[in-house]
């Protein structure tokens, strides 16, 4: 397996260019502050930079979604794991609920059931 794309120390997702859109996106919103504080052009750069932020947003939400890592899967397998055992022992204690085993009966159920 080859590896994940890092900047800034954050994982990146590969698949549907994410990494080109976000360099794109900082080099234009730098260019563009640029631009607009030296020319003196009082454009609000707020709004479009600010959609461009929530389509980049879902662009990497959704190439995240298709780009799973190792560690994520092993991180799944050992929690489906642990809810298998979860159920089992759930389970377990239905069976002796049902068997009405005094190894689920509550203290003063005991007491009254021996008197």
């Amino acid at each position: 397996m080859t590896e994940p794309y890092t900047w800034l120390g954050f994982r990146l997702p590969r698949p549907f260019y994410f990494v080109r859109h976000l360099s794109v996106f900082v080099a234009s919103s730098i260019v563009l502050g640029i631009l607009n504080f030296m020319l003196t052009m009082k454009i609000p750069l707020f709004w479009p930079l600010a959609g461009w932020v929530t389509v980049l947003a879902i662009h990497y939400l959704v190439a995240s979604a298709y780009d799973p890592d190792e560690a994520w899967v092993e991180e799944r397998i050992v929690d489906l794991r642990g809810r298998s055992y979860d159920l089992d022992h759930i389970q377990n204690i239905e069976k002796r609920i049902h068997a009405r085993d005094d190894s689920v009966t509550p203290p003063p159920d005991r007491d009254q059931k021996s008197n």
